[in-house]
């Protein structure tokens, strides 16, 4: 697994807090920018990732996304040369005739130029 939090204060712009247990198990980092807010909580020991978005001043989030067993969770540069966290994750074994392919999801998360998600899917 790699997951250095540097590279999420970097991305996030901001410094996490410690989750509700309040010694470190969880790191959230809270985010609000153009009207929507961000949340990223990570559980580093289990490998598991929440993500959240919400508009502005409303409680009931517009997306919700939990990962768990991430393999990894960093920052990236995409081919436009702008930021983003990557957070990869294994789904499971596909059989593609008579090889087995391994398949992972990836989610990107954006803060500039403004919040936004993109998941997709990938395989060796």
């Amino acid at each position: 697994m790699r997951y250095d939090e540097s590279e999420f204060i970097e991305v996030l712009e901001t410094l996490p807090e410690n989750g509700p247990e309040g010694h470190g198990i969880s790191r959230i980092f809270d985010i609000t920018h153009e009207g929507l807010r961000l949340l990223v909580t990570v559980f580093q020991y289990d490998r598991d990732l929440a993500v959240s978005v919400f508009q502005e001043g409303c409680d009931t989030p517009i997306l919700t996304r939990l990962v768990r067993g991430f393999t990894r969770a960093g920052r990236v540069v995409d081919p436009s040369g702008t930021e983003a966290l990557e957070v990869i994750w294994p789904l499971g074994i596909h059989t593609k005739g008579t090889v087995d392919v391994s398949v992972k999801e990836r989610l990107l998360i954006y803060l500039r130029p403004k919040i936004h998600i993109h998941l997709s899917f990938e395989s060796d």
